[in-house]
Protein backbone atom coordinates (compact mmCIF):
# COMPACT_ATOMS: atom_id res chain seq x y z
CA UNK A 1 0.00 0.00 0.00
CA UNK A 2 1.57 3.16 -1.07
CA UNK A 3 0.20 6.90 -1.09
CA UNK A 4 0.64 9.48 -3.83
CA UNK A 5 2.27 12.80 -2.81
CA UNK A 6 0.12 15.26 -2.16
CA UNK A 7 0.45 18.44 0.25
CA UNK A 8 -2.70 18.48 2.09
CA UNK A 9 -2.84 14.19 2.94
CA UNK A 10 -1.56 15.31 6.34
CA UNK A 11 -2.69 16.00 8.93
CA UNK A 12 -5.13 13.37 8.25
CA UNK A 13 -8.80 13.56 8.38
CA UNK A 14 -10.28 13.02 12.23
CA UNK A 15 -11.58 9.74 12.70
CA UNK A 16 -12.72 9.52 16.44
CA UNK A 17 -14.50 6.13 16.37
CA UNK A 18 -10.96 4.67 14.89
CA UNK A 19 -9.02 6.88 17.84
CA UNK A 20 -11.65 5.59 20.67
CA UNK A 21 -11.48 2.07 20.03
CA UNK A 22 -7.33 2.27 19.65
CA UNK A 23 -7.12 3.73 22.80
CA UNK A 24 -9.95 0.96 24.53
CA UNK A 25 -7.82 -1.60 23.01
CA UNK A 26 -4.49 0.16 24.85
CA UNK A 27 -6.80 0.04 27.97
CA UNK A 28 -7.52 -3.43 27.67
CA UNK A 29 -3.96 -4.87 26.88
CA UNK A 30 -2.81 -2.70 29.69
CA UNK A 31 -5.14 -4.76 32.00
CA UNK A 32 -3.85 -7.92 31.15
CA UNK A 33 -0.20 -6.83 30.33
CA UNK A 34 -0.21 -7.37 26.87
CA UNK A 35 2.05 -5.77 24.15
CA UNK A 36 0.52 -2.15 23.61
CA UNK A 37 3.60 -0.54 22.15
CA UNK A 38 2.36 -0.28 18.54
CA UNK A 39 -1.09 0.48 19.13
CA UNK A 40 0.32 3.57 21.40
CA UNK A 41 2.67 4.95 18.13
CA UNK A 42 -0.85 4.52 15.88
CA UNK A 43 -2.33 6.38 18.15
CA UNK A 44 0.62 9.00 18.25
CA UNK A 45 0.98 9.23 14.60
CA UNK A 46 -2.83 9.88 14.03
CA UNK A 47 -2.93 12.84 16.25
CA UNK A 48 -2.51 16.44 14.26
CA UNK A 49 -1.92 17.98 17.75
CA UNK A 50 1.31 16.52 17.87
CA UNK A 51 2.26 17.35 14.31
CA UNK A 52 5.71 19.25 14.70
CA UNK A 53 6.95 16.38 16.17
CA UNK A 54 9.24 14.26 13.79
CA UNK A 55 11.60 12.20 16.21
CA UNK A 56 10.22 8.84 18.47
CA UNK A 57 13.00 8.18 20.18
CA UNK A 58 14.44 8.45 23.66
CA UNK A 59 17.91 10.60 22.47
CA UNK A 60 21.46 10.65 23.13
CA UNK A 61 23.10 13.12 24.86
CA UNK A 62 25.93 14.61 24.70
CA UNK A 63 25.87 15.61 20.53
CA UNK A 64 28.11 14.06 18.72
CA UNK A 65 31.60 15.96 17.93
CA UNK A 66 30.71 15.88 13.94
CA UNK A 67 26.89 16.36 14.69
CA UNK A 68 25.08 18.83 11.70
CA UNK A 69 23.30 21.44 13.40
CA UNK A 70 19.97 21.98 11.52
CA UNK A 71 16.60 24.73 12.24
CA UNK A 72 14.54 21.71 10.91
CA UNK A 73 15.69 19.38 14.18
CA UNK A 74 16.94 22.29 16.27
CA UNK A 75 14.11 21.42 19.14
CA UNK A 76 14.45 17.66 18.55
CA UNK A 77 18.71 17.03 18.49
CA UNK A 78 18.81 14.71 21.17
CA UNK A 79 16.54 12.60 18.96
CA UNK A 80 18.18 13.76 15.97
CA UNK A 81 21.55 12.37 18.00
CA UNK A 82 20.63 9.27 17.83
CA UNK A 83 19.54 8.55 14.13
CA UNK A 84 23.06 10.26 13.77
CA UNK A 85 25.41 7.63 15.06
CA UNK A 86 23.08 4.83 13.82
CA UNK A 87 23.92 6.17 10.43
CA UNK A 88 27.31 7.02 10.60
CA UNK A 89 28.36 3.99 12.67
CA UNK A 90 26.76 1.85 9.97
CA UNK A 91 28.37 3.68 7.06
CA UNK A 92 31.69 3.35 8.59
CA UNK A 93 31.49 -0.33 7.88
CA UNK A 94 30.84 0.21 4.19
CA UNK A 95 33.79 1.34 1.44
CA UNK A 96 32.17 4.22 0.83
CA UNK A 97 28.37 5.73 1.11
CA UNK A 98 25.37 3.41 0.72
CA UNK A 99 23.94 3.95 -2.63
CA UNK A 100 20.45 2.35 -1.66
CA UNK A 101 19.57 2.85 2.36
CA UNK A 102 16.10 1.05 3.73
CA UNK A 103 14.92 2.86 6.93
CA UNK A 104 12.51 0.03 8.32
CA UNK A 105 9.34 2.14 11.30
CA UNK A 106 10.71 5.44 10.00
CA UNK A 107 8.13 7.16 11.91
CA UNK A 108 7.68 10.73 10.71
CA UNK A 109 10.69 11.14 8.88
CA UNK A 110 13.11 12.59 11.68
CA UNK A 111 15.36 10.26 9.96
CA UNK A 112 14.87 10.57 6.81
CA UNK A 113 15.52 14.13 7.19
CA UNK A 114 19.18 13.10 9.36
CA UNK A 115 20.14 10.48 6.42
CA UNK A 116 19.14 13.45 3.74
CA UNK A 117 21.63 15.96 5.57
CA UNK A 118 24.19 13.68 5.96
CA UNK A 119 24.15 10.98 2.75
CA UNK A 120 23.49 13.71 0.18
CA UNK A 121 24.14 11.02 -2.75
CA UNK A 122 21.85 8.32 -0.92
CA UNK A 123 18.27 6.64 -2.45
CA UNK A 124 16.22 6.29 0.72
CA UNK A 125 13.36 4.03 1.00
CA UNK A 126 10.94 4.38 3.91
CA UNK A 127 8.92 1.69 5.52
CA UNK A 128 6.42 1.57 8.70
CA UNK A 129 3.31 0.04 9.49
CA UNK A 130 1.46 3.02 9.89
CA UNK A 131 0.35 4.73 7.05
CA UNK A 132 -0.32 7.85 9.12
CA UNK A 133 3.42 7.78 9.73
CA UNK A 134 4.55 7.16 5.63
CA UNK A 135 1.96 10.34 5.08
CA UNK A 136 3.69 12.16 7.61
CA UNK A 137 7.35 11.40 6.26
CA UNK A 138 6.34 12.45 3.01
CA UNK A 139 6.29 16.24 3.90
CA UNK A 140 10.09 16.34 4.98
CA UNK A 141 11.63 14.09 2.28
CA UNK A 142 12.75 14.96 -0.96
CA UNK A 143 10.28 13.12 -3.66
CA UNK A 144 13.33 12.35 -6.14
CA UNK A 145 15.34 10.86 -3.30
CA UNK A 146 13.15 8.63 -1.35
CA UNK A 147 10.16 6.18 -1.78
CA UNK A 148 7.53 5.52 0.91
CA UNK A 149 5.87 2.16 1.48
CA UNK A 150 3.31 1.23 4.63
CA UNK A 151 4.48 -2.84 4.92
CA UNK A 152 5.66 -4.53 7.91
CA UNK A 153 9.78 -4.79 8.82
CA UNK A 154 9.28 -8.84 9.12
CA UNK A 155 8.06 -9.13 5.32
CA UNK A 156 9.59 -6.64 3.48
CA UNK A 157 8.00 -6.57 -0.26
CA UNK A 158 11.91 -6.29 -1.60
CA UNK A 159 13.84 -8.80 -3.79
CA UNK A 160 16.92 -10.02 -2.52
CA UNK A 161 20.30 -7.91 -2.05
CA UNK A 162 18.66 -4.43 -2.72
CA UNK A 163 20.42 -2.69 0.08
CA UNK A 164 23.85 -1.37 0.60
CA UNK A 165 22.24 -0.53 4.78
CA UNK A 166 19.52 -0.87 6.69
CA UNK A 167 19.05 0.93 9.42
CA UNK A 168 16.00 1.10 12.12
CA UNK A 169 15.53 2.88 15.50
CA UNK A 170 13.79 1.61 18.85
CA UNK A 171 11.47 -0.76 16.51
CA UNK A 172 13.22 -4.43 17.37
CA UNK A 173 11.01 -4.51 20.46
CA UNK A 174 7.62 -4.39 18.03
CA UNK A 175 9.09 -6.16 15.21
CA UNK A 176 11.29 -9.32 16.57
CA UNK A 177 14.78 -9.28 15.92
CA UNK A 178 15.52 -12.79 14.50
CA UNK A 179 12.33 -12.15 11.98
CA UNK A 180 13.31 -8.54 11.35
CA UNK A 181 17.10 -9.17 10.93
CA UNK A 182 16.41 -12.56 8.86
CA UNK A 183 14.56 -9.99 6.64
CA UNK A 184 17.53 -7.48 6.66
CA UNK A 185 19.60 -10.50 5.33
CA UNK A 186 17.61 -11.34 2.32
CA UNK A 187 17.45 -7.56 1.13
CA UNK A 188 21.18 -6.91 1.91
CA UNK A 189 24.01 -7.43 -0.49
CA UNK A 190 26.98 -9.08 0.08
CA UNK A 191 29.04 -7.27 2.62
CA UNK A 192 25.75 -4.65 3.39
CA UNK A 193 25.63 -3.76 6.99
CA UNK A 194 22.34 -3.34 9.67
CA UNK A 195 22.83 -0.39 11.94
CA UNK A 196 20.01 -0.63 15.10
CA UNK A 197 19.18 0.73 18.22
CA UNK A 198 17.42 0.04 20.78
CA UNK A 199 17.09 -1.84 23.83
CA UNK A 200 17.11 -5.49 25.52
CA UNK A 201 15.87 -6.40 29.40
CA UNK A 202 19.46 -6.99 30.87
CA UNK A 203 22.49 -5.29 31.67
CA UNK A 204 24.78 -4.19 29.26
CA UNK A 205 27.49 -6.48 29.40
CA UNK A 206 24.82 -9.58 29.05
CA UNK A 207 24.03 -8.25 26.02
CA UNK A 208 26.57 -9.35 23.12
CA UNK A 209 25.96 -13.46 23.73
CA UNK A 210 21.77 -12.48 22.88
CA UNK A 211 22.90 -10.72 19.67
CA UNK A 212 25.40 -12.99 18.33
CA UNK A 213 22.97 -16.65 18.65
CA UNK A 214 20.11 -13.97 16.78
CA UNK A 215 22.86 -12.70 13.81
CA UNK A 216 23.82 -16.48 13.76
CA UNK A 217 19.94 -17.60 13.20
CA UNK A 218 19.59 -14.27 10.49
CA UNK A 219 22.07 -15.20 8.87
CA UNK A 220 24.29 -12.04 9.89
CA UNK A 221 27.93 -11.48 11.40
CA UNK A 222 27.40 -9.70 14.25
CA UNK A 223 30.22 -6.84 14.25
CA UNK A 224 29.93 -5.34 17.52
CA UNK A 225 27.69 -4.01 20.18
CA UNK A 226 28.07 -0.80 22.81
CA UNK A 227 25.99 0.21 25.68
CA UNK A 228 24.59 3.67 25.24
CA UNK A 229 22.15 4.13 28.29
CA UNK A 230 24.01 6.32 30.13
CA UNK A 231 24.02 9.02 27.27
CA UNK A 232 19.80 8.08 26.81
CA UNK A 233 19.63 8.74 30.63
CA UNK A 234 21.53 11.81 30.23
CA UNK A 235 19.32 13.19 27.25
CA UNK A 236 16.42 12.28 29.61
CA UNK A 237 17.40 15.17 32.00
CA UNK A 238 18.60 17.57 29.10
CA UNK A 239 15.40 17.11 27.26
CA UNK A 240 12.75 16.86 30.02
CA UNK A 241 11.25 20.50 29.83
CA UNK A 242 10.58 20.22 26.14
CA UNK A 243 9.04 16.60 26.68
CA UNK A 244 6.92 17.91 29.39
CA UNK A 245 5.78 20.41 27.19
CA UNK A 246 4.48 18.20 24.42
CA UNK A 247 2.81 16.21 26.59
CA UNK A 248 0.73 18.75 27.76
CA UNK A 249 -0.88 19.28 24.61
CA UNK A 250 -2.09 15.48 24.15
CA UNK A 251 -4.72 13.74 25.95
CA UNK A 252 -5.31 13.93 29.51
CA UNK A 253 -6.29 9.93 28.94
CA UNK A 254 -3.04 7.61 29.86
CA UNK A 255 -0.71 10.42 30.62
CA UNK A 256 1.00 9.00 33.18
CA UNK A 257 1.45 5.74 30.71
CA UNK A 258 2.60 8.35 28.15
CA UNK A 259 4.86 10.18 30.33
CA UNK A 260 6.57 6.36 31.03
CA UNK A 261 6.56 5.96 27.34
CA UNK A 262 8.55 9.26 26.88
CA UNK A 263 11.20 7.87 29.35
CA UNK A 264 10.89 10.99 31.47
CA UNK A 265 12.94 10.94 35.04
CA UNK A 266 10.96 9.25 37.87
CA UNK A 267 8.96 6.73 35.34
CA UNK A 268 9.33 2.99 35.18
CA UNK A 269 11.16 3.22 32.15
CA UNK A 270 13.75 5.59 33.49
CA UNK A 271 14.31 3.22 36.37
CA UNK A 272 14.73 0.23 34.35
CA UNK A 273 17.55 1.74 32.79
CA UNK A 274 18.98 3.59 35.51
CA UNK A 275 19.29 0.41 37.88
CA UNK A 276 20.89 -1.62 34.73
CA UNK A 277 18.09 -3.77 34.76
CA UNK A 278 17.35 -2.85 30.84
CA UNK A 279 20.10 -1.80 28.91
CA UNK A 280 20.23 0.81 25.34
CA UNK A 281 22.06 -0.27 22.47
CA UNK A 282 23.84 0.41 19.03
CA UNK A 283 24.79 -2.68 17.40
CA UNK A 284 25.66 -3.23 14.02
CA UNK A 285 25.47 -6.39 11.58
CA UNK A 286 26.55 -7.32 8.15
CA UNK A 287 25.92 -10.12 5.23
CA UNK A 288 28.60 -11.99 4.32
CA UNK A 289 30.15 -12.52 1.18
Amino acid sequence: MDYPAHPNRWPPRARPLERATRMLRVAYNLLRRRHVQRDVYALIYGAPEVRGVRFMNWGHWPLPDDFIHDPAWAAEATQAAMYHLVLTEGAALLRGPPARLLEVACGRGGGAMVAQALLPDTRLTLLDLQPDAVLAAREVTDAARAEHLVASGTELPFGQARFDMVITVEALMNLGRRAFMAECARVLRPGGVLSVCGFHDCPGEELPPHLVGDAAFAGLAFHDCRDITPAVLAASHHDQARREEALRRASRIGLGFMRNFAALPDTPNYRLFAERKRCYFLARFTRPG
